[in-house]
């Protein structure tokens, strides 16, 4: 299983191109910060353009930080996966 995390417009053949926003027509909607409850056993995930928009350290305003949303994909791939 091979994901393309934050898509947006741009699909890719033979990944399951997952956004957050429905407009985009991804083949799944769902929160980047929360990829593990949705799939386990990914063999890659892929993510262009999508850790800029999550800050290093939290504050009030953005609660998730790119290590966050890091650890959380990571524990979504199966042994030996690729992120």
């Amino acid at each position: 299983m091979k994901l393309n995390l934050g898509s947006g417009g741009k699909h890719m053949y033979g990944f399951i191109n997952v956004d957050g926003r429905a407009d985009t027509k991804p083949d799944v909607v769902c929160d980047l910060k929360d990829i593990a409850s949705k799939f386990q056993s990914v063999d890659l995930i892929y993510a262009s353009h999508v850790l800029e928009h999550f800050p290093f350290a939290k504050n009030s305003y953005y609660p998730t930080t790119c290590y966050d949303l890091l650890l959380n994909w990571y524990t979504a791939l199966k042994t030996g996966g690729i992120l």
